[in-house]
């Protein structure tokens, strides 16, 4: 009777691959079980959510400098200057709007340091 159950307990457990038929102090010798569990461990880290963010993220700024280089040729030189002059101008407005919301720092700009100076 303890043989027959035996192997109906054997049949429903031979389907969890996460338990070793063998045992917990022999599933070492279980290479099946191993290589299941070294499976499991290698989908684990890499599902780590964390790092598909970071290999996104890179993988879309290597294409994005990848889309750049090849279509480098096709800018010229005034487009290069427009987007120069606009970077420019954005860069001077946002340098307003922070002295004009912070009026102290207008004093430790270099001009101002310099003036103070002489």
């Amino acid at each position: 009777m303890r043989i027959i159950l035996s192997v109906i307990a054997g049949f429903f457990y031979m389907c969890r691959l996460d338990y070793s038929p063998l045992g917990r102090k022999l599933e070492i010798l279980d290479s099946g079980f191993a290589a299941y569990c070294g499976f499991i461990h290698i989908e684990a880290t890499h599902r780590n959510p964390i790092m598909l963010t970071m290999a996104s993220y890179l993988y879309g700024e290597m294409k994005r400098k990848q889309h750049l280089t090849d279509n480098s040729m096709m800018v010229t030189s005034i487009e290069r200057k427009r987007e120069k002059n606009s970077s420019n101008a954005v860069r001077r407005w946002h340098l307003a709007v922070l002295l004009l919301r912070n009026p102290s720092l207008v004093l430790l700009r270099k001009s101002a340091l310099a003036a103070k100076e002489d």
